[in-house]
Parts: C-alpha cells; structure tokens; sequence
C-alpha cells in the first residue's frame, strides 16, 4: 500500500492518493468491523420506510451494497413516484410486496398513474395491499386489479365518502381474478360487494361495514363464511342484512374465537345461523332491545354458564352489559336515554341467558335503583357469590330486596351470597337498623354474610355498630375522593374478583 502511495505520488495523481487514504481509514474504523450480515439486519430494529432505507445507501459504497441487495427493504410501495417505484421493484427482487394507496386532503402526495401501472404489472407479487382515496379514484385503481394475486395476504379497502354523497361504491366481481384464496385477513368499509369468494380457506380475520349503499344479502354472507373454516375474528358492524337465508341453515366456524356486531339492526338475524365453539367472545351494540330477539339463539345458549356479570349504567360511559365464563364471553352494549329504562333493558337481556350459575356480580349505576327492579334481577341468581354495587344513591332498596322478610313468601334473594361491596354515595339516611335486621335474618336462614366492604362519603359509625355481630369480616371506609369508585375502570377490562 506504501509503495502505491508513493507512485501514486510521483505520478502526480493526488486525487487517487486521497481516494486510498479514505477507504484506509474506512477499512479501519469500528463499524467497518461488523460482520455485512449482521448490517444488513440493523434496519429491522427501526422504521425503515420511506426515505429512511435510501438515506442507508448514501452513506458510502460498502453500505450501498450491502442494503440494496437486501431484498426485504424495499417491498414497501406508496405509488407516489415512477421512478421510485421502479427502483423498489428492482430491488426487492422475488419478495413479496406490501402497497399503500393513499390519497387525502391532508398533505399526502398525489398517486401517480404511471407508478399505478407499474405495480399492476406486478400483482402476481402482492403481498399485501391498503386502500384509502376519494371516491372517484377508486374504480380507476379496481380496474387495474384484474390479474390473480397468489400472495395476497391481506387486503383492506376503507373508503370514506364525503358527507351527503352516496357514490355507491361496487368492488368488481372480477377483482384478482375472483381469486382470493390466499388472504388471511381482509378489511371492507364503505363499499358494496356481494362477496363472491368462496374458497377463503386461509382467512383468519374479517371485518365487514358500512356499505355505501343497499343491503347486504344474509345468503351471500353466510356462503362466504362456510368458506372460511379458519376463522379466528369476525366484526360487523353499521350493516342492513337481508334476511333471505334458508330457514335452519347452519354455519360451523370451529375456530372462532370473538365475534364483534355493532349497530346492526337485528343481530340474530346473523347468530342464528352460526354455530360458534365454547369460550368464543361475543360483543354486541344495540340501539335498542327490540334489536335482540324474544328467544335466545342455540349459539348464545350454549354460552350461558357464565359466572360473571357485569352491568354498568353511567353519565360518564355508554351502558353496557358483560358476561364472562368458561363456556364463553358476551358484552352488550345498549342506548338508552334515562338509567330506570336502561336497567329495564338490562333485565329482559338477562331474561334471554341463563343466569343460574352466576358467582358474580357488579352494578354500577349513577342513579337510584328500584327495589323491584334489583329483586328481579337477582332472584334468579341462586348462585351469586359476591355482588358489588358502585355509586348505590339507594342503599335502603337494596337492603330491602336481600331481607328475607321482605316478600309474603319468604324467597331468600341469592342463598349463597357471602361477600358484600358497597360504593355508596352522598346518601344520608341510612336505615341502620334494616341493615343489620337483613344481615341477621339471612344469617337465620343459613346465608352468612362472611364478607362485608362498605366505601362511603358519609360517617359510618352507626352502620359498623349494627353489623359488626352480624358479618364475620367487616370493612367501612369513609372517603371524599373519587378514586375509590369503581367506575374510574377501564370499561374494556373485565373486573377482577
């Protein structure tokens, strides 16, 4: 090396000497060092989109060719430049490419035809594909989307038509080639299809709403889903069902493991013809009652030993109603405008499930309850192990409903009720001695109060005088802060016992 610098020199080639000098010194410093496989892994631990993976290649020569050749660097596409676009399909060789097509109105750059052409010309390598644009460029990009597409994975169409307009969005029967027996998880929104695959053997995931117009025919949905056997997830949600399937038609998705049906009028219309497994998670969003049928679908039936239950009527969230157990989980949400008429809904919900092996129990509610209300809510809770009742306005009711001696017949309310939480509020008339009778005369009758927790804003000297011979374990609380009411919970989570 010495002896070509110094030719070099005496040559008068200076700018050659320095161009040694510098790869010298590269060759030397600590990166330089680092094994080019394990380099060319770096870009896995960060974002390498966009002008990230180039700004790599500029760095020097050694860099450049390390990660240009590799491959999985280059197989994200945005449509956005032709030349680019050119560059990454060279680059990425035989993977599988993932493409975003995105245009709003929010600084995103315009797609561009030319660079739409030459990833058309490569469907056979989609590996993925994401649609977001304005309307009227989505029938120009679904008519380039003819080809099949043996690698497609995943494939999720959101459309978002502008207010008041109602362009009657239509996915062509023909897209791949009526082929998309490769997907894994497929997304629509806001468009029309009549889902005419049949052979999605390979689907796990599938998300289905808000078509920009007409109905959605329940026969075509339900022939979609018999061809998907794998399913792990299905969400449906601000949809119109046509109901035409063929009466005691029955659909097995063995691998089921939630169902998500939000908005859609009549949701049994669907869960009547779908047998679903043991311990699949069902959520459910009604407007209204009337949405959910008189009789509870065999689906839902086969889920009804659950153990908890959790009803929660709030100013601060929307009312929800949650089952879990070991057969199954089920989550109803539902709108209604005042608390009493809620809880009523909540009740004839109740009425649909079995509810005889329930162990445990949570109200939350901002209003009062009626005593009629909670007795027959709890009546058929012969099993009921714990309740907890947050934010109680009314604690004299729910003594009431408890006390055996409240009805001529002398029915014992939950006869294995043993633990007792109270959130209560700013009530002040307590009905100390009801409350200690109540404790007493379940005692009588063999149902031992083992655990009581009372949390209230309010003194609770008289109340922890007249239960402490009653109750084997008791717990009072008096608090100003907010902290100690349970509706601060995630409404998500399922409470822990």
């Amino acid at each position: 090396m010495l002896m070509a610098l110094q030719l070099d020199v005496l040559e008068g080639n200076v700018l050659e000497v320095l161009r040694l000098l510098r790869s010298t010194r590269n060759a030397l410093a600590p990166i330089s060092r680092i094994p080019p496989e394990v380099l060319a892994h770096i870009p896995d631990f960060w974002d390498h989109h966009g002008q990230d993976v180039i700004t790599l290649t500029h760095v020097c020569q050694a860099w450049r060719d390390i990660f240009t050749s590799r491959s999985s660097l280059w197989i994200d596409f945005d449509c956005n430049n032709p030349h680019k676009t050119r560059v990454y399909l060279e680059r990425s060789k035989s993977f599988p490419i993932r493409v975003v097509l995105l245009e709003s109105e929010i600084g995103d750059l315009p797609l561009d035809d030319s660079a739409l052409e030459i990833v058309s010309g490569a469907i056979g390598r989609l590996g993925s594909l994401a649609i977001d644009v304005a309307p009227e460029k989505f029938q120009d990009i679904t008519n380039r989307l003819f080809r099949s597409a043996p690698l497609l994975e995943s494939l999720d169409i959101l459309m978002h038509p502008p207010s008041g307009a109602n362009p009657n969005l239509v996915l062509p029967p023909l897209l791949f080639d009526g082929d998309l027996s490769s997907l894994r998880n497929l997304h629509l929104q806001g468009i029309c299809t009549e889902l005419p695959w049949r052979n999605m053997v390979n689907l796990i995931s599938f998300q289905l709403g808000a078509p920009s117009s007409g109905e959605i025919s329940l026969t075509h949905l339900l022939d979609f889903l018999e061809g998907a056997p794998r399913l792990l997830k299905v969400e449906i949600y601000l949809i119109t069902l046509a109901e035409d399937a063929q009466r005691g038609r029955m659909v097995s998705l063995p691998r089921l493991k939630s169902i998500s049906v939000r908005w859609l009028r009549s949701p049994s219309a669907l869960l009547y013809h779908l047998v679903m497994p043991a311990g699949v998670k069902v959520a459910f969003e009604l407007f209204h009652v009337e949405d959910f049928p008189p009789e509870t679908p065999e689906s839902l039936r086969s889920l009804s030993d659950f153990k908890e239950i959790r009803i929660k009527f709030s100013e601060y969230y929307e009312p929800s109603i949650r089952f879990t157990g070991s057969n199954g989980k089920a989550n109803f949400k539902l709108y209604a405008p005042q608390a009493e008429a809620a809880w009523h809904t909540a009740l004839e919900l109740l009425g649909l499930l079995d509810v005889s092996k329930t162990e445990h129990l949570e109200l939350i509610c901002s209003g009062p309850i009626s005593g009629d209300v909670l007795y027959a809510g709890l009546l058929r809770m012969t099993n009921l192990h714990t309740l907890t009742i947050s934010q109680c306005h009314n604690l004299s009711s729910l003594v009431c409903v408890l006390d055996p001696d409240r009805d001529p017949s002398n029915v014992l309310v939950c006869p294995k009720l043993e633990k007792l939480i109270l959130y209560i509020g700013t009530e002040r008339e307590f009905d100390t001695l009801r409350m200690t009778n109540m404790a007493a005369a379940r005692a009588s009758r063999g149902s031992v109060l083992k655990f009581v927790r009372i949390t209230s804003r309010v003194e609770l000297a008289q109340v922890v005088l007249g239960l402490r011979e009653q109750v084997l374990h008791l717990e009072c609380e008096s608090t100003v802060d907010d902290e100690d009411v349970s509706d601060e919970e995630d409404p998500d989570e399922v409470p822990c016992w």
